[in-house]
Formats: structure tokens, C-alpha cells, sequence
């Protein structure tokens, strides 16, 4: 049975559609939809595309949805192309398209435009019944699809996910209470919409999301739907670990759609990576301290773990807390097995410390996970010019990583070099960076406000006689996030050793 009652909003909307359907099905019969897969465009990952999202940041599925049940038309006068190409330039990192027309203003065409215009994976936005619709979805262009669990029986649910996955598309399987998250994890789901509107009085709270959150294993991601309207909403759930969102209503009634989508994700606070993590305790304490990631060493190196290690403890640091991200460090290790060890792990991102090429590169990216290049500097500029940049930007790399340059040595070398070097770079990319080598607590705010990085990687400099130090991850954390630590605070700690100036 269908988990609506009848005379409510969903109750309307599914029977319109049942009607809309018959009659498309009258006017393009299955057969000319199957013959229309074959020039299909090729579907891009929203799973890849969320989890590529930077640590500390979130990944935001951007909607155009011209009206609602509940409040009729949002707006009219904002064209599909003018919203879609700002979404894009304030960082989205998928698009979602009403194609509903009743109740949602949508129309089939727009997957169709918003793909010409947009690189984004694309997600359509409607109220799929019935296998001819998941066709339908890709014919259209669509890369994912959203099945909402409460229109479907265990069996139907399972059948419909089959075949979309069978395209090649991705599937965002909507629950509104703990019933239908118990259901719709019994199936094969890779990803899960917490919708925290009532579907049947269109009322939104908040605490769904926050309520269902741990129920979902930490290998789902989770996308929290509707009621979200600034920056503050995002915190709130943040808090409870939720990385990746969907927004539409308050983005489509701003004035500007792609400043107010950059300004939902903006956030002051520098990305955190602690790396060379080898033990649960450091682990805890790096996640008790804030950090946005926790690194974990797979090339040769006192701090290299194995990958069952590095496995152990992300899924301690995943059952610990749910809002950082994995990363894993290699130097020249072969694509093939970079892929492998990050499955075994669970790694969220690689980063890259070797002479690894953009090829290199390009064959780890788009495969589900981000993807961090670490470029080695001295006191001078050495040769990375827009086009160095531009060659790994073309090979999907996320993130770049500046790191001290000592022959002989990829890094965990101890040493700084001229941060006032780094501010250049930002003519030749778009991407973020980080800055690391010779960080401690106490130089760590001068190398933020030196460098303007978005973010800090340090390992040797949170140890005392070759092991994580607790009382420095902490100071050097809170030192780089809050920056409200005086040097005279961040030196206090329980080592023995002093922390060199």
C-alpha cells in the first residue's frame, strides 16, 4: 500500500500524475523511449560529484523549481539558463529539476537545457510511479532520479532501483520518518533524502533530519531536503554530521540564486587536516578538536598504516563522529592501487604526494572520491604557472596542497618555506589550496593569514618524540579554527618537549 492519505497534498499530486502519465504514454509509447536511450548522453555520478565535496565544506544539490503546492508560483521571471549557469558559478555540486508541471511549474525540456548549459550531474525532480518514467528519466538526460519511499511497496521500490541502476543513473530515495528509512535501507541505496517536509501538510521541521541522521550507515550519504533557507539551517544540521543538502525554494526567491548558494556554503573557518593519524585516541582527539580531516600515510614512512589499520580506525572515527572526512596519502603508487586501497579503507579523498602527472590524476578522479594534488615550493616561485595549474584543474583534481620542497624527501619534513609566495597562485586557479610543512601552533595563524589558504595539513608538528600529542593537536586546531589562541595558550600543553618558536 501507499503510505499517503487520500484528499492531501501528495494524494493530488499522484493522481494528476497518474493522468499526465497515461497520456504520455499514449503520445510516446515505451518503444520510442528505449529507441531514444541510444543517444543518451553518458550519466555523470551525484554520489561522485557530493563526495568530492572539500572537508569542513558542504555539498549543496541546487534545485529550480518555479512554483509549490503549498505557496503557487516562486518565480517566474528567472529563466531556466540564467538560474542554472549561477548555481554552477556559486559552487553547486548538482542541479535538481522539477519537471512535474501542475503543482511545480517543471517541464520535461529542462533536463534536457540544463545539461547544454551545465557540467553538473543532474537530478530530476519528480514523481516517478512506474518503470516508464526511470526510461523516461534518462531518455530526458537525466543522471539520477528521485523515489520517494512512501509512494512504493517493498517489492516495487526494489524493482525500480534495479532498473535505474541498470542505466547507469543514481537514485535519491526520499523518507520522512524512521519507518520509511527502516524500508528503504532493506534495499540497495547509495543514497538517502531526508525530507523534513510533511508530505501531507507541506510543513517543515528541521528535527526530521537531525532525528534520522544516525539510523543511516556512515557508507550512505545523506542528503538533507527542504526548510533550509541560510546559513544558519546548514550549521544546525551540520552539528549532527549531515554534509550534503538540497535546497531550492529560498535560493529561487533570492535575488541573485548563485550569491545566495555560495553564501549558504560559505564558511570562515579554514579547512583542519591532522595527518599521520595511527591510533584510535589520536583519531578521537583530532575529531573532539574540530578537524575538518584525518590523514592517513600509505607511503612508505614512520607513520604508514596498512590499509585493515586505516580501515579500523575511519570506521572508529566514523562511529566516533560523522562530520570530518578520510583522506589517504600515497607518493607514486599506481592508479590501480590507489583505487583498491581506498575501497578497502574507505577513504573519502587521495592526496597525492609524488611527481604524479595530470594523467595520473584524471584516471583516480570521477571514481567517487576527491582527488588533491601536493605541490612542493621553496623561498621562490618554482614553475607552477597557470598552465601547471590549468593541466590538473582538466584532470579533476579538487584541492591543491603546498608543501615545503626538500630534495630527496615528499614530505613530513619539519620545514617551512615563504608563504607570502602562495597568494599568487590565485590569478592561475579557482581551486582551493592548503598549506602545509613546518606547521605548530604557533606559526599555524601566521601561515593562514600569510598564505590566504583556505586550509592547513600538519602532522609532525602536533607530535612530541614521534607520536600524536593531544594537548597540540588540540592547541593547533583551535588555534587555526578559532583563532582566538595567543602563542602563550597554544605552547601550554602535557608534553615534555617544548614547542619550538
Amino acid at each position: 500500500m501507499m503510505n499517503y492519505e487520500s484528499g492531501t497534498f501528495l494524494s493530488q499530486i499522484v493522481d494528476r500524475v497518474r493522468e499526465t502519465l497515461q497520456r504520455q504514454k499514449r503520445e510516446r509509447p515505451l518503444e520510442a523511449l528505449e529507441r531514444q536511450l541510444e543517444k543518451a548522453p553518458p550519466p555523470r555520478s551525484l554520489v561522485a560529484a557530493l563526495r568530492r565535496t572539500l572537508p569542513g565544506r558542504v555539498g549543496l544539490i541546487c534545485e529550480y523549481k518555479r512554483a509549490s503546492p503549498s505557496r503557487g508560483l516562486i518565480r517566474g521571471d528567472l529563466s531556466l539558463s540564467h538560474v542554472v549557469s549561477a548555481y554552477e558559478k556559486g559552487g553547486a555540486r548538482a542541479l535538481s529539476v522539477l519537471t512535474e508541471p501542475t503543482f511545480f511549474g517543471g517541464q520535461d525540456r529542462y533536463i534536457a537545457r540544463a545539461r547544454r548549459i551545465s557540467s553538473l550531474p543532474i537530478l530530476r525532480k519528480d514523481f516517478i510511479l512506474e518503470p516508464y518514467q526511470v526510461i523516461e528519466s534518462r531518455a530526458l538526460g537525466a543522471d539520477a532520479l528521485l523515489l520517494i519511499q512512501a509512494l512504493h511497496p517493498s517489492k516495487r521500490m526494489e524493482e525500480l532501483l534495479a532498473l535505474t541502476h541498470s542505466l547507469g543513473m543514481e537514485a535519491l530515495v526520499e523518507v520522512h520518518d524512521g519507518s520509511q528509512l527502516d524500508l528503504a535501507l532493506k534495499q540497495d541505496v547509495r543514497l538517502i533524502g531526508i525530507n523534513n517536509r510533511d508530505l501531507d501538510t507541506f510543513e517543515t521541521d528541521l528535527s526530521v533530519s537531525e532525528g534520522l541522521i544516525d539510523r543511516v550507515p556512515t557508507d550512505v550519504e545523506v542528503v538533507s531536503e527542504s526548510g533550509i533557507r541560510e546559513r544558519a539551517d546548514i550549521e544546525r544540521l551540520k552539528k549532527k554530521g549531515i554534509r550534503h543538502f538540497l535546497v531550492g525554494e529560498s535560493l529561487m526567491r533570492s535575488d541573485d540564486p548563485g550569491q545566495a548558494a555560495s553564501a549558504l556554503q560559505f564558511d570562515p573557518r579554514p579547512i583542519t587536516k591532522i595527518c599521520g593519524l595511527q591510533t584510535r585516541e589520536a583519531v578521537e582527539t583530532a575529531l573532539d578538536a574540530g578537524a575538518s580531516a584525518l590523514g592517513f600515510v600509505f607511503a612508505d614512512s614512520p607513520r604508514q598504516v596498512s590499509p585493515a589499520t586505516a580501515r579500523d580506525l575511519i570506521a572508529h572515527g566514523r562511529r566516533y563522529s560523522r562530520n570530518h572526512y578520510a583522506v589517504g596519502v600515497f607518493v607514486d603508487t599506481d592508479p590501480a592501487m590507489i583505487r583498491s586501497i581506498v575501497q578497502t579503507a574507505g577513504l573519502d579523498a587521495v592526496q597525492l604526494h609524488g611527481a604524479e602527472t595530470p594523467e595520473i590524476c584524471k584516471a583516480l578522479s570521477g571514481h567517487g572520491f576527491g582527488v588533491y594534488k601536493t605541490a612542493r615550493v621553496r623561498a621562490q616561485d618554482d614553475g607552477f604557472g597557470a598552465e601547471w595549474f590549468r593541466a590538473y584543474e582538466r584532470a579533476g583534481v579538487d584541492l591543491f596542497l603546498f608543501d615545503t620542497l626538500v630534495p630527496g624527501q615528499a614530505g613530513g619534513t619539519g620545514q617551512t618555506f615563504d608563504w607570502s609566495i602562495v597568494p599568487d597562485y590565485r590569478k592561475h586557479t579557482r581551486v582551493p589550496f592548503l598549506v602545509a610543512g613546518g606547521l605548530t601552533p604557533l606559526n599555524v595563524q601566521a601561515a593562514l593569514a600569510t598564505s590566504q589558504a583556505d586550509g592547513v595539513d600538519v602532522s609532525g608538528g602536533v607530535e612530541c618524540q614521534g607520536k600524536k600529542d593531544p594537548a597540540r593537536i588540540r592547541a593547533f586546531l583551535g588555534a587555526a579554527r578559532d583563532h582566538v589562541l595567543s602563542l602563550d595558550q597554544a605552547s601550554k600543553g602535557e608534553c615534555v618537549c617544548p614547542i619550538k618558536k
